[in-house]
């Protein structure tokens, strides 16, 4: 792959991305050609983070075709699965893997190990009738962020059935050989290169030993269109990188907002911590702040101790036994006169998660995460299975409040258009500030037109306490997890600023450790 960054671009690029520094003393990539036309994919690199720079706490990855399901995918860090694995927002085809509770700390190093297949990635051999090629580059990484070389190991093992006088090697010679007890044929390359940039080999066999019909390799003449274009298109290219590298500032910085949580919640702990309520398993989560708030208002109405006005949620004289220490926060900010102050609402919110943090000592956010993920399924089930009558609508209300984590819950709620239940009168006196009850109440509804009342009906409380809880969610951050000083971005996680793949049907990616 060519590169031309002249000092402009350079300069602008490393203007909005973090500083982050490490290295990989060794690589080794496996891949195996399946018959199915599919490769397996495995990667063991070892990553060490730089002594003053920020903590690697997200890789990218990038796959070397479009044809892969994220649930393929399985990694772990230093021995330790990776559970939060999605789809890449940095590099254009990859993955993206949150390291957690397993970052890597400046001067620290650990072994990733990943996993994955990628189909259709066998194409018919251009120079020979009847034979089968794959092309294949491990991935690399964006240079500003990459010091040092790399051992790297790549081995390349053949479909079933091939013989080592019937495959060959593309222009890049392996330097060993080996077969398998299993007589399958493998061809390595060793070497000991910089990651920034693809390390292309390929091989040919033949066709036979792979499910047909194979197609045509993309036409491989776009590459040198597009660098015999380049002098051409230089000044848009700089400007569009520019572009693209502060929109990408912009989206990490909105994302970061959202991880208002301390990196060292639940770190070093183990078990699952139990008794968290709805609110605080969201948080927990790191859901929206403006979920959060309708759990607490929910709760709220539902306690009785404050109730809804023309103007939103306001309190009920001065009844405080049997909140939560976040309730009794919030309660004194409702005086129904004004919205309390962003600053007042931020500083509840900070309160209570540091009221978390202390919950968690001694636990495992990621434990305590998945149990609480299966009490929200837990609660879905319950109602999907209460049918009719005042049942359903007895769990409906009961479950409300775990059913709301839920970020599909519009979508799930939908699907309840064919219940009808029984909805308790509390929920339309209370949550919905219908006086005395509702005609409805008496008789069964549609479990779906009232789960819209309800969560409309907290919506419009949640905002009358708090609006700009986007802006608040940003000032939350600050006060519980802030940037780390020296950082030029506000993303915890800010992906590597440039990235191209050398050719159509090979494996590359580029990714800043940690990002």
């Amino acid at each position: 792959m060519v590169r031309i960054i002249p000092l402009l671009l350079a300069l602008a690029l490393h203007s909005v991305c973090p500083a982050y520094s490490f290295s990989i003393p060794s690589m080794t990539c496996r891949v195996e050609i399946l018959p199915d036309r599919s490769l397996a994919i495995e990667y063991e690199a070892l990553f060490r983070c730089g002594q003053s720079a920020r903590p690697i706490d997200v890789i990218d990855i990038g796959m070397p075709g479009e044809d892969w399901e994220l649930e393929d995918v399985e990694a772990s860090i230093h021995g330790t699965t990776i559970r939060d694995i999605r789809a890449s927002e940095y590099i254009e085809n990859g993955v993206e893997l949150h390291l957690g509770g397993s970052i890597i700390a400046p001067g620290a190093q650990a072994l990733l190990e990943l996993r994955a297949v990628c189909r259709e990635m066998v194409w018919k051999d251009p120079s020979e009738d009847g034979w089968a090629s794959v092309e294949f580059s491990p991935t690399w990484f964006e240079g500003s962020f990459l010091t040092g070389s790399t051992e790297l190991l790549l081995e390349m093992t053949f479909p079933p059935g091939a013989t080592p006088d019937r495959v060959r090697y593309h222009d890049v010679a392996f330097t060993s050989s080996r077969t398998s007890a299993d007589g399958r044929i493998a061809y390595a390359w060793q070497t000991v290169r910089r990651l920034s940039g693809p390390c292309l080999v390929g091989v040919s066999f033949p066709a036979v030993l792979v499910e047909g019909p194979l197609r045509d390799r993309p036409g491989p003449g776009i590459g040198e269109a597009l660098r015999s274009l380049l002098p051409l298109l230089f000044p848009v290219l700089i400007v569009g990188m520019i572009a693209t590298g502060l929109t990408w500032a912009v989206i990490s910085s909105r994302r970061r907002a959202r991880r208002y949580l301390p990196p060292s919640i639940g770190v070093l702990g183990s078990g699952i911590r139990r008794g968290l309520t709805a609110p605080m398993a969201a948080l927990l989560m790191e859901e929206p702040l403006e979920r959060v708030m309708l759990l607490i208002i929910f709760g709220m109405l539902k306690k009785g101790v404050i109730e809804h006005s023309p103007e939103g949620a306001i309190r009920r004289g001065n009844v405080a036994e049997g909140l939560r220490a976040y309730e009794k926060r919030l309660l004194p900010l409702l005086t129904g006169e004004e919205p309390p102050a962003r600053q007042q609402v931020s500083r509840v919110f900070a309160e209570m998660i540091e009221e978390l943090r202390k919950k968690m000592i001694g636990f495992s956010a990621r434990e305590t995460r998945e149990y609480y993920g299966s009490v929200i399924r837990n609660a879905w089930t319950m109602v999907e299975k209460a049918g009719e009558g005042d049942r359903a609508g007895e769990i409906m209300a009961d479950r409300l409040q775990w059913l709301l984590i839920s970020e599909d819950f519009e979508e799930r709620t939908v699907g309840f258009t064919g219940f009808r239940g029984i909805v308790p009168a509390w929920v339309y006196t209370r949550v919905m500030g219908t006086p005395g009850g509702a005609p409805a109440m008496s008789r069964p509804v549609s479990l779906s037109q009232a789960a819209s009342a309800i969560v409309s009906s907290l919506e419009g409380s949640a905002s009358s306490i708090a609006s700009g809880l986007s802006d608040i969610a940003v000032s939350v951050t600050g006060i519980t997890n802030p940037v780390p000083s020296g950082s030029t971005s506000g993303g915890s996680s800010g992906g590597s600023c440039a990235c191209a793949c050398a050719c159509a049907g090979c494996a590359c990616a580029c990714a800043g450790g940690g990002r």
